[in-house]
């Protein structure tokens, strides 16, 4: 399954126009909501005023709700913003994954100094 990273402008109900970033999935299209919990809202693609596509991925075999999860922790992440990401989304999963090495990490360094 393709999921497309977008940079564009959202129309907002008054029809002013604000930057955006989203993540068009088979799912829907997706972007973090501006209030809390920063959770991922659906989007209107009448609403989208399309600037560029950042990257996309290919997330073959994901059911929706892991396809949520992934999409929700590149864009709080901010991956799409770091240099040398723009039409490579390899290198997105791949500083997502080493993120995800690290927290793993010193979770179990705590769990081990606890346990001495």
């Amino acid at each position: 399954m393709r999921v497309d990273f977008v940079r564009g402008f959202v129309r907002s109900k008054t029809r002013e126009k604000s930057p955006k970033t989203w993540a068009c999935t088979p799912h829907g299209i997706w972007a973090l909501s501006e209030n809390p919990p920063y959770d991922l809202e659906a989007l209107n693609g009448s609403d989208l005023m399309t600037d560029h596509i950042i990257t996309s991925l290919d997330l073959t075999g994901l059911d929706e709700d892991s396809t949520r999860t992934i999409v929700r922790n590149i864009l709080q992440g901010d991956y799409l913003e770091k240099p040398g990401v723009r039409g490579k989304g390899d290198a997105v999963l791949f500083m997502l994954v080493n993120e995800a090495i690290h927290v793993l990490e010193s979770e179990t360094e705590a769990c081990l100094q606890e346990d001495a």
